[in-house]
């Protein structure tokens, strides 16, 4: 299984109607973690109304909770610019929508390593 198969086959109708509208124009790519202590990268590379982008999600977990930030960039090697939102979502909506996305990441894993496991 493709890891846009399994964004497609999970279930998003419980989001906000506004972030559902986003998501259903999405094709998520492809994905990388890093991770250094307590501080993390999730990078999601989509397809988002026929252009590739990138949209890094930085977390800091500390003493406070969890700071979020974000950084968009369209998916290119030669120019890797930094651009604005191109999903128009609030902060708030961006951390909804990486735990969405999430939730298919994982599904794929597990597909992954249940068929490596074979």
């Amino acid at each position: 299984m493709l890891l846009h198969d399994s964004f497609k086959q999970t279930d998003y109708h419980h989001v906000h109607p506004d972030l559902f509208a986003v998501i259903k124009e999405l094709t998520l790519l492809d994905f990388s973690r890093r991770r250094d202590g307590a501080y993390q990268i999730f990078s999601f590379s989509f397809l988002y109304k026929q252009k590739e982008y990138r949209m890094d999600h930085h977390f800091l977990y500390g003493g406070n909770g969890v700071r979020h930030w974000f950084r968009f960039s369209p998916f290119t090697r030669l120019f890797p610019w930094i651009s604005k939102n191109p999903l128009g979502l609030s902060h708030k909506e961006l951390v909804t929508l990486s735990g969405e996305l999430m939730k298919a990441v994982n599904a794929w894993t597990q597909h992954q390593t249940e068929g490596s496991s074979i």
